[in-house]
Protein backbone atom coordinates (compact mmCIF):
# COMPACT_ATOMS: atom_id res chain seq x y z
CA UNK A 1 0.00 0.00 0.00
CA UNK A 2 1.50 3.41 -1.09
CA UNK A 3 2.16 5.54 1.69
CA UNK A 4 3.16 9.62 1.92
CA UNK A 5 5.59 11.76 -0.93
CA UNK A 6 8.36 11.70 0.59
CA UNK A 7 11.05 13.19 -2.08
CA UNK A 8 12.02 13.74 -6.08
CA UNK A 9 15.42 12.27 -8.36
CA UNK A 10 16.06 13.01 -11.33
CA UNK A 11 13.68 10.18 -13.13
CA UNK A 12 10.92 9.93 -10.28
CA UNK A 13 8.89 10.34 -7.32
CA UNK A 14 9.39 8.78 -4.04
CA UNK A 15 7.19 7.31 -1.59
CA UNK A 16 7.04 5.23 1.35
CA UNK A 17 4.63 2.05 1.18
CA UNK A 18 3.35 -0.60 3.72
CA UNK A 19 3.98 -3.97 2.73
CA UNK A 20 0.54 -5.51 3.87
CA UNK A 21 1.64 -8.90 3.54
CA UNK A 22 4.48 -8.89 5.91
CA UNK A 23 3.84 -5.57 7.40
CA UNK A 24 7.06 -4.04 6.91
CA UNK A 25 7.90 -0.24 5.23
CA UNK A 26 9.59 -0.31 2.04
CA UNK A 27 10.40 2.99 -0.01
CA UNK A 28 9.06 2.89 -3.23
CA UNK A 29 10.18 4.56 -6.21
CA UNK A 30 7.96 5.32 -9.33
CA UNK A 31 8.89 6.44 -12.28
CA UNK A 32 6.42 7.20 -15.75
CA UNK A 33 7.32 5.60 -18.84
CA UNK A 34 6.92 7.01 -22.10
CA UNK A 35 7.25 6.18 -25.86
CA UNK A 36 6.75 10.06 -27.02
CA UNK A 37 10.18 9.22 -28.56
CA UNK A 38 9.77 6.60 -30.49
CA UNK A 39 8.23 6.59 -33.67
CA UNK A 40 6.79 3.63 -33.53
CA UNK A 41 5.32 1.57 -30.50
CA UNK A 42 7.56 -1.47 -31.49
CA UNK A 43 10.21 0.76 -31.00
CA UNK A 44 9.63 1.22 -27.51
CA UNK A 45 8.58 -1.93 -26.79
CA UNK A 46 11.39 -3.58 -27.20
CA UNK A 47 13.24 -0.54 -25.77
CA UNK A 48 11.54 -1.75 -22.61
CA UNK A 49 12.33 -4.87 -22.67
CA UNK A 50 16.15 -4.72 -23.27
CA UNK A 51 15.36 -2.18 -20.24
CA UNK A 52 14.36 -5.35 -18.55
CA UNK A 53 16.95 -7.74 -18.89
CA UNK A 54 19.85 -5.31 -18.14
CA UNK A 55 18.19 -4.72 -15.17
CA UNK A 56 17.91 -8.12 -14.16
CA UNK A 57 21.54 -8.54 -14.91
CA UNK A 58 22.65 -5.73 -13.00
CA UNK A 59 20.81 -6.51 -10.10
CA UNK A 60 22.41 -9.76 -10.16
CA UNK A 61 26.04 -8.63 -9.87
CA UNK A 62 25.23 -6.23 -7.39
CA UNK A 63 24.30 -8.63 -4.69
CA UNK A 64 27.93 -9.78 -4.67
CA UNK A 65 28.80 -6.30 -2.82
CA UNK A 66 27.76 -4.73 0.42
CA UNK A 67 27.99 -1.20 -0.98
CA UNK A 68 24.74 -0.74 -2.66
CA UNK A 69 21.24 0.10 -1.55
CA UNK A 70 19.28 -2.70 -2.52
CA UNK A 71 16.35 -3.46 -4.89
CA UNK A 72 13.75 -5.81 -3.77
CA UNK A 73 12.01 -6.15 -7.19
CA UNK A 74 10.20 -4.18 -9.35
CA UNK A 75 7.20 -3.82 -11.64
CA UNK A 76 5.55 -2.74 -14.83
CA UNK A 77 1.91 -1.75 -15.20
CA UNK A 78 -0.08 0.98 -16.85
CA UNK A 79 3.03 3.05 -18.02
CA UNK A 80 4.51 3.05 -14.58
CA UNK A 81 7.65 1.58 -13.32
CA UNK A 82 8.24 1.00 -9.30
CA UNK A 83 11.21 -0.18 -7.72
CA UNK A 84 10.49 -1.61 -3.97
CA UNK A 85 13.81 -0.42 -1.68
CA UNK A 86 14.17 -0.97 2.03
CA UNK A 87 13.53 1.48 4.34
CA UNK A 88 16.71 2.99 6.36
CA UNK A 89 17.00 5.70 8.64
CA UNK A 90 20.41 6.54 6.90
CA UNK A 91 21.26 10.19 5.66
CA UNK A 92 22.95 10.89 2.86
CA UNK A 93 25.96 12.60 2.14
CA UNK A 94 24.10 15.76 0.99
CA UNK A 95 21.83 15.89 4.07
CA UNK A 96 25.31 15.53 6.36
CA UNK A 97 26.81 18.88 4.53
CA UNK A 98 23.11 20.87 4.50
CA UNK A 99 23.37 20.38 8.51
CA UNK A 100 27.12 20.25 9.03
CA UNK A 101 28.91 22.25 6.45
CA UNK A 102 31.80 21.27 4.70
CA UNK A 103 33.68 18.65 5.96
CA UNK A 104 37.23 18.06 7.53
CA UNK A 105 39.89 17.13 4.99
CA UNK A 106 40.41 13.85 7.10
CA UNK A 107 36.78 12.82 6.94
CA UNK A 108 35.64 13.61 3.49
CA UNK A 109 38.70 11.52 2.24
CA UNK A 110 37.28 8.88 4.36
CA UNK A 111 34.10 8.89 2.47
CA UNK A 112 35.78 9.26 -1.06
CA UNK A 113 38.06 6.25 -0.56
CA UNK A 114 34.89 4.34 0.28
CA UNK A 115 33.38 5.80 -2.77
CA UNK A 116 35.71 4.79 -4.97
CA UNK A 117 36.59 1.24 -3.85
CA UNK A 118 32.83 0.63 -4.81
CA UNK A 119 33.11 2.55 -7.93
CA UNK A 120 36.10 0.24 -8.43
CA UNK A 121 33.67 -2.55 -8.46
CA UNK A 122 31.24 -1.24 -10.47
CA UNK A 123 33.63 -0.94 -13.20
CA UNK A 124 35.30 -3.96 -12.91
CA UNK A 125 31.90 -5.26 -13.28
CA UNK A 126 31.40 -2.92 -16.46
CA UNK A 127 28.85 -1.06 -14.48
CA UNK A 128 28.54 2.71 -14.99
CA UNK A 129 26.92 4.41 -12.50
CA UNK A 130 25.54 7.64 -14.26
CA UNK A 131 24.55 9.24 -11.39
CA UNK A 132 27.40 9.93 -8.55
CA UNK A 133 26.66 12.52 -6.47
CA UNK A 134 26.22 13.41 -2.38
CA UNK A 135 22.50 12.65 -2.46
CA UNK A 136 22.57 9.54 -3.89
CA UNK A 137 25.23 8.02 -1.09
CA UNK A 138 23.91 6.89 2.26
CA UNK A 139 25.94 6.19 5.38
CA UNK A 140 25.17 4.20 8.60
CA UNK A 141 25.68 5.85 11.80
CA UNK A 142 27.54 3.18 13.21
CA UNK A 143 30.62 2.49 10.94
CA UNK A 144 30.32 5.42 8.74
CA UNK A 145 30.04 3.02 5.54
CA UNK A 146 28.63 4.04 3.04
CA UNK A 147 25.77 3.09 0.52
CA UNK A 148 25.62 3.95 -3.79
CA UNK A 149 21.72 4.06 -4.82
CA UNK A 150 20.31 4.51 -8.38
CA UNK A 151 22.90 2.21 -9.99
CA UNK A 152 23.29 2.43 -13.22
CA UNK A 153 19.85 2.98 -14.13
CA UNK A 154 20.65 6.88 -15.63
CA UNK A 155 21.06 5.99 -19.29
CA UNK A 156 18.46 3.15 -19.05
CA UNK A 157 15.66 5.78 -17.90
CA UNK A 158 16.69 8.25 -20.01
CA UNK A 159 14.78 6.48 -23.00
CA UNK A 160 11.62 5.58 -21.61
CA UNK A 161 10.80 8.17 -18.62
CA UNK A 162 8.41 10.85 -19.03
CA UNK A 163 9.66 12.87 -16.02
CA UNK A 164 13.16 14.07 -16.11
CA UNK A 165 14.70 16.57 -14.10
CA UNK A 166 18.18 16.98 -15.18
CA UNK A 167 19.09 20.13 -12.91
CA UNK A 168 18.88 18.04 -9.90
CA UNK A 169 22.22 16.37 -11.16
CA UNK A 170 23.71 19.08 -12.97
CA UNK A 171 26.48 19.91 -10.77
CA UNK A 172 27.94 16.24 -11.21
CA UNK A 173 27.33 15.96 -14.53
CA UNK A 174 30.15 15.34 -16.86
CA UNK A 175 30.48 17.66 -19.85
CA UNK A 176 30.24 14.59 -22.49
CA UNK A 177 26.70 14.04 -20.63
CA UNK A 178 25.55 17.77 -20.72
CA UNK A 179 26.27 17.46 -24.85
CA UNK A 180 24.33 14.28 -24.79
CA UNK A 181 26.82 11.44 -24.89
CA UNK A 182 26.37 7.92 -22.84
CA UNK A 183 27.99 8.22 -19.92
CA UNK A 184 31.34 6.06 -19.92
CA UNK A 185 33.51 5.24 -16.28
CA UNK A 186 35.32 8.68 -16.97
CA UNK A 187 32.21 10.58 -16.29
CA UNK A 188 31.59 8.52 -12.98
CA UNK A 189 35.09 9.72 -11.86
CA UNK A 190 33.94 13.65 -13.17
CA UNK A 191 31.03 12.93 -10.97
CA UNK A 192 33.25 11.79 -7.79
CA UNK A 193 35.01 15.01 -8.80
CA UNK A 194 32.34 17.29 -8.29
CA UNK A 195 30.67 15.07 -5.30
CA UNK A 196 34.07 15.62 -3.16
CA UNK A 197 33.73 19.45 -3.91
CA UNK A 198 30.45 19.21 -2.78
CA UNK A 199 31.76 17.10 0.83
CA UNK A 200 34.48 19.83 1.44
CA UNK A 201 33.00 22.98 1.25
CA UNK A 202 29.29 21.80 1.80
CA UNK A 203 27.48 22.81 -1.36
CA UNK A 204 28.60 21.90 -5.13
CA UNK A 205 30.65 23.87 -7.62
CA UNK A 206 28.64 26.77 -9.02
CA UNK A 207 26.02 26.26 -6.58
CA UNK A 208 24.76 29.88 -6.72
CA UNK A 209 24.87 30.16 -10.36
CA UNK A 210 22.01 30.07 -12.80
CA UNK A 211 22.11 26.50 -14.19
CA UNK A 212 22.17 27.56 -17.68
CA UNK A 213 25.92 29.08 -16.48
CA UNK A 214 26.38 26.07 -15.31
CA UNK A 215 26.12 24.23 -18.24
CA UNK A 216 27.85 26.64 -19.94
CA UNK A 217 31.08 26.27 -17.69
CA UNK A 218 31.27 22.37 -17.38
CA UNK A 219 30.51 21.73 -21.21
CA UNK A 220 33.82 24.52 -21.75
CA UNK A 221 36.14 22.48 -19.04
CA UNK A 222 38.49 19.75 -20.11
CA UNK A 223 37.94 16.66 -19.56
CA UNK A 224 40.54 14.12 -18.61
CA UNK A 225 39.43 10.75 -20.05
CA UNK A 226 40.81 7.60 -17.46
CA UNK A 227 39.05 4.52 -16.65
CA UNK A 228 41.53 3.61 -13.72
CA UNK A 229 40.68 4.52 -10.24
CA UNK A 230 43.58 5.09 -7.91
CA UNK A 231 42.56 3.74 -4.06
Amino acid sequence: MRGPFIGSGTFGKIYLSLDLNKGTILVVKQFHLTSLRYSKQSQFNESLELFKTNLSNLLSKLKKHKGFVRIFGYNITNRKLVFFMPFSHKSSLRQLVSVYGGLDSNIALAFGRQILQTLSFLHGSDIIHGGIKGSNILISGKNNEIQLTDIGLSQSLHSICTQIDYYSALHWMAPEVINGADAVKASDVWSFGQTMIELLTGKPLWSATAPIEVMDKIIKMTVFKSTVLCL
